[in-house]
């Protein structure tokens, strides 16, 4: 590339073979006659998915002056799930009795296969004001395609999800600084985000829900000596319904609503301590603002705030590496055969298991001449581009 021009390309590969068992050991005798009628004892869900990624990435930066650059990036992915049940599907229970009058609770797509494809532009405008001082200016897309549980562990007579991936578009403006042993960012943001993942109030998976987020974040710290280190970092922000329903169990999103179980503020503050290069303790003060625990807003959890000391005692295990040594291009690969539990939530009685049998993955990066961006690094956790 011309001198001028900085450019970061990649492709990220992975493959996953996933299932998911959920067994209910007994009748359920808790609830109403017509709640205990519709959660039969046995089998509720048996399948499994595989699963494919292929994603292809790119940055360019160009230098339009010595201080001003301006950037274009773009993200390109596609996701694959190969379904396979190994029940009856429907709603019946695991031998097909149907759960009278109005069927079980619970639905099992046919076999299927189903793909997503997904687009994340960027681009953003960054002037170096000073040595220690950057301003910026992003605008981005963002997206999550549909979860397996999402997809294929349905309710009532939904026979198949139509899902559509969640897409976010975000408007960011920020500085960071590096004033000698300071180091200070600040980024204002403006999100919407579309196709939200919900139940409705017939237990349906569905794809029409919108939010929006305005908010501030902020990240302070303060390096006085190599040993020691101080931060404080967190976030004011608003999370909100940008539609109006009635959602599962007969609750009602009016538009305006906050985000449940999203809180305005979050705070960290933490000092540490690195007397030697392997050896480092930290305590911290965490602060969650209150926020509602119902999409109604109807009810509000007061928060949580308290210290947590010594939280990082150990030993690190410190690696000497000098980065200009490195390929410009790095293939990363992993694989791995693991089991892993994932509780997933369903009523009293019922276990619900999800484990990953098998997982294989692929990324290679190759990056041109790197752009002159002020760095900084600190082991309190801050980002190193000032």
């Amino acid at each position: 590339l011309p001198e001028r021009w900085f450019l970061v390309t990649g492709v990220d590969l992975e493959w996953a073979d996933s299932f998911l068992l959920e067994v209910q050991d007994g009748p359920t005798t808790e609830g109403s006659p017509e709640q205990n009628v519709i959660r039969p004892a046995g089998k509720h869900y048996d399948y499994t998915v595989t699963s494919t990624v292929g994603a292809a990435y790119g940055q360019l930066e160009f230098a339009l002056t010595e201080d001003l650059y301006l950037g274009a990036g773009l993200r390109l992915e596609h996701v694959g799930y190969d379904y396979d049940n190994r029940m009856l599907a429907g709603n019946t229970d695991e031998n097909g009795v149907p759960c009278t009058p109005t069927g079980c609770l619970y639905s099992r797509p046919a076999d299927r296969e189903d793909t997503f494809f997904n687009a994340a532009p960027k681009l953003s405008v960054r002037w170096q004001v000073r040595e220690h001082l950057a301003l910026y200016a992003n605008v981005s897309r963002g997206f999550r395609p549909p979860e397996m549980t999402e997809m294929y562990r349905l309710q009532r007579t939904q026979s198949a999800a139509d899902l559509d991936s969640e897409q976010i578009d975000a408007i960011e403006l920020g500085l960071k600084a590096a004033p000698g042993a300071w180091y200070v960012e600040l980024a204002a943001f403006d999100m919407r985000k579309d196709e939200v993942i919900l139940r409705d109030s017939n237990g349906f998976y569905v794809s029409d829900g919108r939010t929006s987020h305005q908010g501030l974040e902020y990240q302070v710290s303060w390096q006085p000596r190599d040993w020691v280190t101080a931060a404080v970092s967190g976030t004011f922000a608003r999370h909100r319904y940008e539609f109006s329903k009635v959602i599962e169990g007969g609750e009602t999103i009016s538009r305006g609503n906050d985000v449940d179980t999203a809180p305005r503020e979050l705070l960290r503050a933490a000092l540490e301590f690195r007397p030697r290069e392997a050896w480092s303790a930290e305590a911290e003060w965490l602060a969650v603002g209150d926020y509602f625990i119902d999409a109604s807003n109807q009810h509000r959890y007061s928060g949580v705030r308290g210290a947590q000391p010594a939280r990082g005692v150990g030993l690190l295990a410190a690696l000497d590496r000098d980065p200009a040594r490195e390929q410009r291009t790095r293939p990363r690969l992993c694989r791995s055969r693991r089991l892993r539990v994932r509780r997933l939530p369903v009523f009293p009685g019922a276990t619900a298991l999800g484990v990953r049998r098998s997982h294989l993955a692929l990324g290679m990066s190759a990056a041109g001449p790197p752009a002159p961006i002020q760095r900084r690094r600190s082991f309190a956790g801050r980002r190193d581009e000032a």
